[in-house]
């Protein structure tokens, strides 16, 4: 075995075994792909970068099969699964498309990702919403899941009128209206943390992600998906909410990053030594603090979306 041959399995071995441990851990699956996509450029072919993305997604699916497999004969699970691998396979395709159209421009990497999730995440929203025994079953066993948890959470009684059926409906609800911008939001942080991590030393890619924007004329796919979720408001078509919901609320979570992207610039100007990234992590804080949060996830959207007719980062 030659001296690169030997750098790459020992890389993508790694990268194997960090992921399955992110994974695991329930304070980083959301971000298990990193190890996947930083190592990918140790690799001189691009076809054995995949291996390690391939070997992850069949040590995870297995392993969720072996595990739901000595449950199966107690409760129907097969539903529970399938939801529970969304995310996971979605993302781990994700990075298989990423790192294999490495040579193509990144926001059409993150569109044909998405594409994927989507079409995935809109079939099985409409089989989770259908009446048929298995979706039944996996409805049945989520809402006994959520009602074991309300009285952790508020105690005896619920705050506001609120009833046991309505919190799970809402629950329902925003998981099928927001499951795109949800893959959307962990891809996107997971390449953002791993391009950073390749080109850390590179300031060309501090001022690149700075510049970072949308095309023009993805306004009105936007104003589109706006009109579409106004229009269900109105008249509830259930196959039509989710389309359009999915679609409005991943678009404001790009312009939120186009948003961003506008005050990393505007702050390197005066700071050149501060990096996008930093700016990018810091806004990702606020965004989890409540009462400040209200500002970044208002003012950022329509800042981005402003830019359409403003150019804030004329020189």
């Amino acid at each position: 075995m030659d001296q690169n041959t030997a750098v790459m399995v020992k890389a993508g071995t790694i990268a194997v075994i960090l992921s399955f441990f992110l994974y695991k851990m329930t304070a980083t699956t959301t971000l298990f792909i990193i190890p996947l996509l930083f190592v990918s450029p140790k690799f001189t072919n691009t076809k054995w970068a995949l291996i390690p993305v391939v070997v992850v997604l069949i040590a995870l699916v297995g392993s969720q099969l072996y595990t739901y497999g000595k449950l199966s004969s107690e409760i129907p699970l097969t539903g529970v699964l399938a939801v529970g691998l969304y995310l996971p396979v979605t993302l781990l395709i994700g990075a298989f498309i990423w790192i294999a159209f490495s040579k193509r421009q990144a926001f059409e990497r993150l569109l044909m990702a998405s594409v994927v999730a989507g079409l995935f995440g809109f079939i099985l929203a409409a089989w989770i919403m259908g009446n048929s025994v298995s979706a039944n079953a996996t409805r049945l066993l989520y809402k006994q899941t959520v009602m074991q948890m309300l009285p952790v959470l508020f105690g005896e009684g619920l705050p506001l009128g609120l009833t046991e059926e309505g919190i799970f409906t809402a629950i329902l609800n925003l998981l099928r209206c927001g499951f795109l911008p949800l893959f959307v939001g962990q891809f996107g942080l997971s390449i953002a943390v791993s391009e950073q991590l390749i080109n850390r030393f590179d300031l060309e890619f501090q001022n690149k992600l700075a510049n970072w924007s949308l095309n023009e004329v993805t306004v009105w796919p936007f104003l589109a998906s706006l009109g579409g979720v106004l229009f269900t408001l109105f008249v509830r078509v259930t196959i039509l909410e989710t389309i359009f919901w999915n679609l409005a609320l991943t678009m404001i979570l790009l312009y939120m990053v186009q948003g961003l992207s506008i005050i990393a610039t505007l702050i390197r100007r005066k700071n050149p030594h501060v990096s996008t990234f930093r700016v990018f992590i810091l806004a990702l804080f606020m965004i989890f603090i409540p009462g400040i949060n209200v500002l970044p996830l208002i003012a950022l959207p329509l800042l981005g979306v402003s830019e359409t007719w403003i150019n804030f980062r004329k020189n």
